[in-house]
């Protein structure tokens, strides 16, 4: 909050599935400068500590907003002004959690947790205020990087690195996190091709790898906050 700086915590998940990975190209449906992202699904018993860190991160984000809110309001002078503020500090509210239950056919819990992680494919650096386009970075199942990744489905089994990332909407009233999206590692492909390897009836071995001669169709991802990956 103000000009307090944000700080993010890096996670790397257990290994889950994919569901609606956008890890290819951008979606623009909602963000004219596209997003990137992926749900990943854990057992309810795997993804707990995953859980207890969003969460630890949403309070505190609550908080931090909370002491924010009522230090300008005990600073403001103009009577006029506190009123409003003192609504706002009344209504601010915990967002909803950046994970979801999963459900099945008939609509019950089926035990299993989505945590969606989610990258712009663009944004502008504060001190240049140059445009810097960005991509999540891809490794294969022996931690080599991919330039030239293949079609990930949903079905993909891996992990996926990122931050957990505070944050205060001041026009909702809303503290809470949200989970950013840095890298992605494919333990076991899916690409939509028929005749898979399933199909014929082979099974995930070592893990997936992939050769990765031809040269890369976009730019790396340069976003300084994604350092250190940790697969």
């Amino acid at each position: 909050m103000g000009n307090k700086k944000v700080k993010y915590e890096k996670v790397t998940t257990p290994e889950g599935d994919f569901s609606y990975p956008k890890l290819g190209e951008p979606d623009t449906k909602f963000k004219s400068q596209g997003e990137y992202s992926v749900t990943l699904v854990l057992p309810s018993d795997v993804a707990q500590p995953l859980i207890e860190k969003v969460d630890a991160v949403a309070q505190q984000s609550f908080e931090d907003a909370k002491a924010e809110l009522e230090k300008q309001l005990e600073a403001e002078k103009d009577g006029k002004k506190k009123g409003p503020m003192k609504k706002r500090l009344e209504s601010l509210k915990l967002a909803s959690p950046a994970y979801k239950d999963c459900y099945d056919d008939d609509g019950n819990p089926n035990g299993n947790i989505a945590f969606r992680f989610k990258m712009n494919a663009s944004y502008q650096n504060r001190k240049t205020q140059a445009t810097v386009t960005q991509r999540p970075k891809i490794f294969d199942a022996k931690g080599v990087e991919l330039k030239n990744p293949p079609d990930i489905w949903g079905g993909t089994r891996g992990c996926v690195a990122g931050q957990i990332s505070p944050y205060y909407v001041p026009g909702t009233g809303e503290a809470g996190a949200s989970l950013k999206l840095s890298a992605v590692q494919i333990i076991a492909l899916s690409n939509g091709s028929s005749g898979g390897a399933s199909s014929y009836g082979f099974g995930v071995k070592d893990g997936y790898e992939a050769e990765d001669d031809e040269p890369p169709t976009a730019a790396p991802m340069s976003d300084p906050s994604d350092e250190d990956i940790d697969f």
